[in-house]
């Protein structure tokens, strides 16, 4: 009698709580926009400041490609003065079908250099990398492939295969919000082919996916490897940090006076070239609305550093043209009445 209780009781509980779709993960009103901060971390995986740059995703619609129905994914990445005025230049592809979110990808060996992974277009396809329902920390193998690549003359027998495992739930404060996220860890492995494999190194980078919102947080520890034994050449990747933001951090303005201009004053960048950064100084006499932008030499607008209200003052603020090319480009100050225009050298 007791054990028919508990089958009865196991079967309540088991068909009461529902199976986690992947949809429950996912933003379900297009427009939704995602604002990450990235962060490149060095070899003891310490941030480089000067190495943060910012990413933007926008889910545009829901279309049919390879074979799938996939919510489309506009993507860019850029400084904070450029990033919002940028023009998206990646597609992302994500097909939920009931517990597993498939991933159409380019390259799932993209971040390994040339010399280790050659082409691998052919394997260009979609991927059931993030399975909700799998049992936690058991490894699901989506890609293996056996090749042989040649340093400098040398052929060396290698395995790659990639494995995806679900990790016990964590909770994550964010900027967006506090949340109970699904955690999953994506495994790049590299074997030595030999009658008994001989696993070289194995990368890993973690996902936090967040219900309604999608990934939250992405980070990868930076990775070193010396395999010379096997006539591989060294290999060193960077590490990473993307967060999720609530919003892209203003731009930031110094004031250097408290003293009243007696006009407006547009001051030449300092340093003039400069790389990848330059300071610019501007008066105000009055208070209003004041607009700061940057043109390339073809007259198209790359940023926009200042467009809001200031008191009159004396202010400077920081102008990075990391993801700029070389050349000449304009800065131009405008408010009621006034505008004026000048050169600056981006010489990289």
């Amino acid at each position: 009698m007791k054990n028919l209780q508990t089958i009865i009781a196991l079967y309540l509980v088991f068909t009461v709580l529902p199976a986690q779709n992947a949809s429950d993960y996912f933003p379900n009103n297009f427009g939704y926009t995602w604002k990450y901060e990235i962060e490149t971390l060095d070899t003891l995986n310490e941030v480089i400041p000067e190495y943060t740059f910012y990413e933007l995703d926008s889910l545009e619609s829901v279309i049919f490609y390879n074979d799938k129905d996939a919510n489309l994914i506009l993507s860019k990445t850029g400084n904070l003065e450029s990033i919002n005025l940028l023009p998206y230049v990646d597609s992302n592809y994500v097909a939920l079908e009931s517990d597993l979110a498939n991933i159409y990808v380019g390259n799932l060996l993209e971040d390994l250099p040339s010399e280790y992974s050659g082409d691998f277009s052919q394997f260009f396809g979609w991927y059931a990398i993030y399975d909700f329902n799998s049992n936690v920390n058991v490894p699901r193998q989506i890609f293996s492939f056996d090749t042989t690549i040649t340093i400098d003359s040398v052929d060396v027998p290698l395995r790659f295969t990639v494995e995806t495992k679900r990790l016990s739930n964590e909770n994550l404060e964010t900027e967006i919000g506090n949340f109970t996220c699904k955690k999953f860890e994506v495994s790049v492995n590299v074997y030595y082919l030999t009658i008994i494999p001989i696993k070289l190194f194995s990368i890993q980078t973690y996902y936090w996916l967040a219900p309604e919102n999608w990934i939250v947080l992405e980070y990868r520890e930076s990775f070193y490897s010396l395999s010379e034994e096997f006539g591989l050449p060294p290999l060193y990747i960077p590490g990473y940090r993307k967060t999720i933001l609530s919003d892209f951090p203003s731009v930031g303005i110094g004031v250097n006076s408290n003293e009243i201009p007696e006009k407006f004053v547009l001051s030449q960048n300092y340093p003039n070239p400069f790389n990848p950064s330059t300071k610019i100084a501007f008066s105000i006499p009055t208070t209003g609305n004041v607009k700061l932008v940057v043109f390339n030499s073809l007259g198209q607008q790359v940023a926009e550093l200042v467009n809001k209200q200031l008191i009159s003052g004396q202010y400077e603020i920081d102008f990075t043209a990391t993801n700029l090319p070389s050349g000449i480009y304009f800065y131009k100050l405008s408010s009621e009445n006034y505008s004026e225009t000048k050169k600056m050298i981006l010489v990289k």
